[in-house]
């Protein structure tokens, strides 16, 4: 009798045992992104927004019911290291989803480990346009490729051009030497064919330059009336700085937070009416947008940009995938990533063309990309209208005041 008591308490000890391990299991997701190098302090703003989300939703009820923990990983803008870590967070962290990367060669470089470990890989920064052309299973991206960045760009170059009576036809490129800047290379000359813009000089940097004069006197001698560019913040900060000492006045456009982020205004005056290309701002005609911009400045005292938005916004995205189904098995969320359509207020707060956010057959989803121009010392969506928040005004590189 004493003994069919002690196994009934065993038993009953065990059943409590696991349900409380249950109550309190993890759904843990990988981040590989750059905590050192070059665009550390991307890293560091991105991350406070996998813990905003991952705060908001523990507090909520967690994933499915289980606790969402982000694992983060430095890759230091390398693409070996990466790898490297992405193989570590699948085989020992045991995360069953990878988020990140940045720089587009990491992402790519990371991208063949979920594709090898059949992880679902959520990308929500990297625009080469590679990354989903690329046959890869695995990957979905929220970022839109560096092909409509570059249209943007043009687009946008052209409603200037017509505002001002002032055409432009002849294009300098300048470009970072990375997968990232080699990649809009590549797009900004096929698409100015398309457009009708001669591409007078092509000029390429080493990240993290300390002079770019050779460069932009090799673009102003060439007769660039726009340069269209592919650099990270600093190194756009220090171009505008040399345009400018040059006396050489001209449109000078790059993408995401190679321009448009709260860092630009450290140019104080010379940053005033620059436009750049981006993929979000909290003004925009989003519901949900204005909030989150307020709530992050809150809580982390720094001015909320696209990347920390998008990172925001795929978390809720992976945890509605996981709801689906009711399972965080990866290839059950591979599969629901791959169909589903998604509705949810967070995952939704990018700007997109044909409804909620879905992906395509190549794992692209059908986000649009912003121009947003310095007024003011902030950044503010002025194009396209449906979608922005404020009309143009006349900068110092508009063509009528070069």
């Amino acid at each position: 009798m004493k003994l069919t008591k002690l196994l009934a308490g065993a038993l009953s000890a065990a059943i409590l045992g696991s349900v409380s391990l249950a109550s309190h299991a993890l759904t843990k997701i990988g981040v590989v992104i750059p905590l050192s190098g070059l665009t550390a302090q991307v890293g560091e703003k991105v991350r406070m927004a996998y813990q905003l989300a991952e705060q908001e939703i523990n507090a909520a009820g967690g994933v499915n019911g289980d606790k969402l923990q982000f694992v983060f990983a430095d890759h230091q803008g390398k693409p070996d290291i990466g790898a490297r870590e992405a193989e570590r967070l699948v085989v020992e962290e045991k995360v069953v989803a990878l988020t990140g990367s940045y720089e587009s060669g990491v992402t790519l470089a990371v991208a063949q480990v979920a594709e090898r470990r059949r992880v679902p890989y959520l990308v929500p920064y990297s625009a080469a346009n590679r990354i989903t052309e690329s046959g890869l299973k695995y990957t979905f991206r929220t970022r839109p490729p560096s092909r409509l960045w570059v249209d943007a760009m043009y687009k946008y170059l052209e409603t200037a051009a017509s505002a001002s009576g002032k055409p432009i036809t002849r294009i300098g490129i300048l470009a970072e030497d990375g997968a990232y800047g080699q990649g809009m290379v590549e797009d900004i000359k096929a698409l100015g064919a398309q457009y009708g813009k001669t591409i007078v000089a092509t000029e390429t940097f080493r990240g993290g330059a300390q002079d770019l004069t050779s460069q932009i006197n090799k673009l102003k001698a060439a007769g660039a009336e726009a340069v269209l560019a592919a650099s990270y913040l600093n190194d756009t900060m220090k171009a505008v700085q040399t345009m400018n000492l040059l006396q050489f006045k001209r449109p000078y456009m790059t993408l995401g937070t190679g321009q448009v982020d709260a860092g630009f205004f450290q140019l104080g005056a010379l940053a005033e009416g620059h436009v750049g290309t981006t993929a979000w701002l909290p003004d925009i005609k989003a519901p949900g947008a204005a909030d989150l911009g307020q709530r992050f400045k809150d809580k982390f005292k720094i001015e909320i940009n696209d990347d920390i938005a998008y990172a925001y916004a795929v978390t809720y995205l992976y945890k509605e995938a996981v709801e689906v189904k009711r399972s965080n098995d990866p290839q059950v969320v591979r599969d629901v990533l791959a169909s589903h359509t998604f509705v949810s207020a967070q995952a939704n707060l990018v700007p997109r063309v044909g409804g909620p956010l879905k992906f395509d057959e190549k794992g692209q989803a059908n986000t649009v990309i912003l121009v947003a121009q310095a007024q003011g010392g902030k950044w503010v969506s002025v194009w396209p209208s449906d979608v922005g928040s404020a009309p143009s005004k006349p900068g110092q590189w508009v063509p009528g005041n070069r």
